[in-house]
């Protein structure tokens, strides 16, 4: 059954009543419900709790939780041991005012290139009580770590995302169609992954205060700025005096071992975590039941955030269902040419991930549409990839109910939609720079 534009209305139902009731849940909830209904009418309660344990049963779902979970335990290990107070206290020697605290996110964002899930909990859970110092508020802090997530991550050919799209890239018979393997069509297409360029730039400009922070984040900043530094003591663990190495080994362990496994985040997490464990013992920072509670107490942090993300993920259960994205597709197709195949793709695709919360099926389906496209209009193949990546990242950069949204907010101590709405002013601009870009390239 062909649903039409009815199977935008759970979409619509979500984005409404998160900005009318600002609770992220709640708006959640009420979507994949509104949507159960559409598809099962009086037994829509079956197709809901049908959606929900696909959603959990699938393997997106179970990644991110894993990887969540076991590095928000990690973070908790870390800030027990007092490895996150002394990087705090080591980084303020550095950091001597709030422009320089934004800049140090900034670039710890950047240097968290390995993974998207790992940026969105590290860099605010590492910043937060240094731009606290500062007069930094955690709305700009959330934006800053976020926004560089993944446009840091796409333009590193060895991340999770890299991976995904050379292998649908090769799924679509590109690699036969342009003589090469699906890696180097992945690095040929970077150059055109406009959006991760301007957000990256953008997220710094704000940073350094070229770019004027908007009304609802600079409110908060001005209250932050009113608000005297805690005073807190550093936390020692048992009373030992922390050191450098009990924050950066373990990750760069996490780093290194990721990287050396083919993009394997979840085994390096483990082995971070298990380094962080042996140092705590050896070192004596502190006994096993101390660690053993600083584990569970960091895990117990994104609980709420992974309920959430459940919830959006039987969301998407339910959209796939209504058969939203074919929808989208099929409206635009007939205005698609050649000078505006990648402003049009891009278009599409950054507004599906805007709505649905995901980007990778987004890009799966799109691709090989676009690619045919591009191949019978004559338009720069490379150019319309591009088109797609950005589209993505756009997607996970504004959604208000992403995964990454949720995390990093999490990250920060904020909500979701405190997030979502106090960054989705830069997305915007960010889209709309992009848009043009993509016009323009395909015009010359």
């Amino acid at each position: 059954m062909e649903y039409g534009f009815v199977s935008l209305i759970p979409i619509i139902v979500v984005l409404v009543t998160a900005i009318w009731w600002r609770k992220d849940i709640e708006a959640l909830l009420l979507g994949a419900l509104v949507g159960a209904v559409i598809l099962g009418g009086t037994g829509f309660w079956g197709v809901f709790a049908d959606s929900m344990f696909a959603a959990f049963c699938g393997e997106s779902f179970s990644y991110i939780a894993i990887i969540s979970i076991s590095f928000s335990a990690l973070i908790g290990i870390l800030s027990a041991s007092g490895g996150t107070e002394k990087f705090a206290t080591t980084a303020t020697r550095l950091v001597k005012s709030n422009r320089s605290s934004m800049v140090a996110t900034w670039v710890l964002g950047i240097a968290l290139f390995i993974d998207d899930y790992m940026h969105s909990i590290v860099a605010g859970s590492t910043m937060k009580k240094i731009t606290d110092r500062y007069g930094v508020s955690r709305r700009t802090l959330a934006f800053l770590s976020h926004h560089t997530a993944g446009p840091a991550v796409v333009l590193a050919p060895l991340t999770a995302w890299a991976a995904f799209f050379i292998g649908i890239f090769t799924e679509a018979g590109l690699p036969d169609q342009l003589g090469l393997d699906g890696y180097a069509i992945y690095c040929k297409t970077i150059p055109y992954m406009l959006y991760a360029f301007v957000g990256i730039v953008l997220s710094l400009l704000v940073a350094l205060k070229v770019v004027p922070l908007t009304r609802t984040i600079k409110g908060q900043d001005e209250a932050a700025a009113l608000t005297e530094p805690s005073g807190e003591k550093e936390d020692h663990g048992s009373g030992k005096e922390a050191r450098a190495f009990y924050f950066y080994l373990p990750l760069l362990v996490v780093i290194a071992v990721t990287i050396l496994l083919g993009g394997d985040l979840i085994a390096g997490i483990f082995a971070g975590m298990a380094v962080a464990i042996l140092i705590a013992l050896v070192f004596r920072v502190m006994p096993w039941e101390e660690l053993r509670t600083a584990m569970l107490d960091g895990a117990k942090t994104i609980l709420p955030a992974t309920i959430m993300l459940l919830i959006t993920f039987t969301l998407l259960e339910i959209n796939s269902m209504l058969g939203t994205t074919e929808y989208v597709i099929h409206v635009v197709e007939p205005f698609i040419n050649a000078n505006l195949l990648a402003a049009i793709v891009f278009l599409v695709v950054a507004i599906l991930g805007f709505c649905s919360a995901s980007f990778w099926g987004t890009s799966a389906l799109v691709l090989p549409i676009a690619a045919s496209l591009a191949t019978t209009l004559g338009a720069n193949i490379y150019l319309v990839l591009g088109a797609i990546v950005s589209g993505a990242v756009f997607g996970s950069n504004a959604c208000i109910f992403g995964d990454n949204t949720i995390l990093s907010a999490a990250s920060c101590d904020i909500q979701p939609i405190e997030h979502g709405t106090s960054q989705l002013p830069y997305c915007l601009i960010g889209g709309s720079i992009t848009l043009a870009g993509f016009v323009v390239l395909g015009i010359l």
